[in-house]
């Protein structure tokens, strides 16, 4: 059975840059040891006893670390003396230590772009997964677990990523080779040093755990005596006055105690500040020492300081790239979970409409009907409960609500993006799961604060797609939906080049601008958020009557109103609370029959 990371990666294949992180991460891995051999030599040679019959000291024939690590001196220096072989090695040393370091670097930076390419590639699967779904989930059905997926898992995927591409394979290789490099020098002690580390991650993870179990008890202790505190200061006054023989202050003296306890056993909650592994690592370094002490000082030692330090150096080596290959895969198994939920979202199937067995949508010419339609988003929150209501062509409707997942819904479900949970939305008749998806978006057409713009001209967003002939007037259509005064007044009018988030135009004329699109693509259905921003009378009356002009073209029109006048313009005003229907009627019809309807007039519009 594939694991959730397989399955993340599954189809992408394995980026070039994650090879390269893997090598240079082995380069890396391969010099760190090979240091500690010169490293040796170099403290053999300051080290030596030797002398000559002057009284100096005598440079070797050969240095060695173990009997596999041997080299003549006469090989680094054309008339060798003690200085120039200790040049000789330490400059050997420092070409080393800087390979090493410059590769190390390298492969950090590369498996931090390794990991962030392969979470862009895992974006662009959800992104492609969420337009699968579009068709029978909806937009807003998937917004609460795209939202999540994207700033919460995808995250925790990356950086569990980057640490891995960090670690492996390159710290296990490196662990090997200075185990190894350690065992050719002494093996004995080599075991005695990984029989102790052994016993201290035993005992850190005995620690460990029950530092898990006894964390949350330590939160609610320091919770609760928070909360203690709060009640002594805000009633401290009414407790004397039940009883004058209660000491406040030693009741307040000891919660701040029991407080500042349970404080600081939460911030000193890592095992690797508890005492007991502090004093068993101790208690084993010193054995490990002894021992090599008594290894060393033998009559007849063959052990010299280089292969002490050497040793020492291999130990340490080993233990810091197995530690650091522990964090990296306590990260990757603490991003399971998130990572068994993109799997699982990206597992979903996406359902696909056969042409032969669905309908297209023609205008809409007598109703859409919505009866009894109830939706739930991907966590099973119900966004729309048991609605029915009727939209006419040639109507402008008016959606109130205070939750917006609600107004999306209905929008998007109008544009053909989601699948009625229960009860069904019939065209004209036709039932709207019988319609082909494709179809129902051509007919239908959103408006908002943003246009939406589109990348290229003026002009190519206004027609959208659509070509143009002899026919389109383009700036009598501007005038229409009153928006053309602000187009020309841009430095190439019609031929101004717009980006999706250009600013040179005002939010109110980016909305007229989607209706100037409405009334050439002709749809049958239109959905307008209104700007929220407040403008002129003007700006606000010019929006209106683009919306009046796009009405009476027959367009079924629904608005999210924003402004009090569009309220009172609407034909008809269906209002939601908690995703049902709970009034319909015109503006003035509402005011008087819905309490909720006038406390939304109020909250939303009592500056007007």
């Amino acid at each position: 059975m594939q694991s959730s990371w397989t399955k993340l990666q599954e189809g992408q294949g394995t980026p070039v840059i994650r090879w390269q992180a893997m090598i240079f991460g082995v380069i890396s891995a391969l010099l760190l040891p090979a240091l500690l051999i010169p490293a040796g030599w170099l403290t053999q040679l300051l080290f030596v006893e030797q002398k000559d019959d002057l009284g100096f000291r005598r440079l070797p024939e050969a240095l060695g670390i173990s009997p596999y690590f041997r080299i003549n001196t006469e090989s680094l220096s054309a008339e060798p003396n003690l200085l120039r072989v200790a040049i000789a090695i330490i400059a050997i040393i420092v070409v080393v230590f800087i390979s090493e370091r410059c590769f190390y670097l390298l492969s950090r930076r590369r498996s931090m772009n390794a990991a962030l390419e392969l979470s862009s590639l895992l974006l662009k699967r959800l992104f492609e997964q969420a337009r699968g779904l579009a068709a029978e989930h909806g937009l807003s059905g998937q917004r609460q677990t795209l939202r999540s997926l994207i700033q919460s898992e995808v995250p925790r995927v990356r950086d569990a990523w980057t640490d891995w591409f960090r670690v492996f394979p390159s710290c296990l290789i490196q662990a090997v080779l200075a185990l190894s490099l350690a065992c050719c020098i002494n093996i004995w002690f080599t075991a005695l040093a990984i029989l102790a580390l052994v016993v201290g991650w035993g005992l850190y993870l005995r620690l460990e755990a029950n530092q898990r179990k006894s964390r949350p008890v330590l939160a609610e202790q320091r919770r609760n005596a928070h909360e203690q505190l709060m009640y002594l200061c805000e009633s401290s006054p009414l407790l004397e006055s039940i009883d004058n023989r209660v000491s406040i202050d030693s009741l307040f003296d000891n919660q701040v105690k029991s407080f500042h306890r349970s404080h600081l056993r939460l911030a000193d909650e890592g095992s690797w500040r508890s005492p007991w592994l502090l004093l068993a690592i101790t208690v084993l370094t010193a054995l490990l020492l002894f021992v090599l002490s008594i290894r060393v000082l033998e009559p007849n030692s063959r052990l010299h300081i280089g292969e002490v330090v050497v040793l020492i150096g291999s130990v340490i080596v080993s233990v810091s790239s197995l530690f650091r290959l522990n964090r990296g895969i306590r990260k990757r198994l603490n991003a399971t979970a998130s990572a068994e939920k993109l799997v699982q979202y990206l597992s979903l199937p996406t359902k696909t409409f056969e042409a032969s067995s669905s309908k297209n949508l023609v205008p809409v010419t007598s109703a859409v009907v919505w009866e009894h339609v109830s939706f739930r988003d991907s966590s099973k929150q119900r966004l729309l409960d048991d609605v029915s209501m009727t939209l006419y062509p040639s109507k402008l409707t008016a959606i109130v609500s205070m939750d917006q997942g609600t107004t999306h819904s209905l929008s998007e479900m109008i544009m053909g993006f989601g699948k009625p949970t229960s009860g069904r939305i019939q065209i004209d008749g036709v039932n709207l799961i019988d319609l082909d998806s494709l179809s129902l978006r051509r007919n239908a057409l959103l408006v908002n604060d943003r246009g939406p713009l589109l990348d290229g001209t003026v002009e190519e967003n206004m027609l959208a797609g659509v070509k143009k002939d002899a026919t389109l007037d383009l700036v009598a259509i501007a005038r229409e939906a009153r928006v053309a005064e602000g187009i020309l007044n841009l430095v190439d009018g019609f031929g101004t080049i717009l980006s999706s988030n250009d600013e040179r135009l005002a939010p109110d004329q980016l909305f007229r601008l989607g209706i100037a699109r409405a009334l050439i693509k002709k749809p049958s259905m239109v959905v307008a958020f209104e700007p929220k921003q407040r403008v002129s009378a003007q700006d606000e009356l010019d929006s209106l009557s683009a919306l009046a002009t796009l009405k009476n073209l027959g367009a079924t029109l629904l608005v999210v109103p924003e402004r009090l006048s569009t309220l009172r313009a609407a034909d008809q005003i269906i209002v939601f609370q908690e995703g049902r229907v709970v009034a319909n009627g015109t503006h003035q019809q509402l005011l008087e029959s819905s309490e909720l309807y006038r406390h939304f007039n109020y909250i939303r519009f009592s500056w007007s």
